[in-house]
């Protein structure tokens, strides 16, 4: 998309899928890796932006978690649980 920068992670395991975000050019970020899960049951990608470069009091998270079709509902709930875990220390 013009004007925006993109991160992407796709699926490794299987055709198709995977999970995107798409960012204004003038907003700095990064990838937060250790937020970013990829396996059969959970696909994740999550950025953090700078407090100061959107005027807040602490930076912003944005993330994108699915669960592809058909996959283990408890595994996804344990990985979900996880990645909360990590974000709220």
């Amino acid at each position: 998309l013009h004007g925006y920068n993109s991160e992407h992670k796709y699926r490794r395991s299987r055709g198709g899928g995977g999970v995107s975000i798409f960012v204004e050019n003038s907003i700095e970020y990064f990838v937060r890796e250790d937020l970013c899960y990829q396996n059969d049951n959970i696909e994740t990608l999550f950025i953090e932006i700078d407090k100061d470069q959107i005027g807040k009091d602490k930076n912003v998270l944005i993330g994108v978690i699915y669960r592809p079709p058909d996959t283990d509902i408890k595994s996804f709930n344990t990985s979900t649980s996880e990645i909360l875990s990590t974000i709220k220390k």
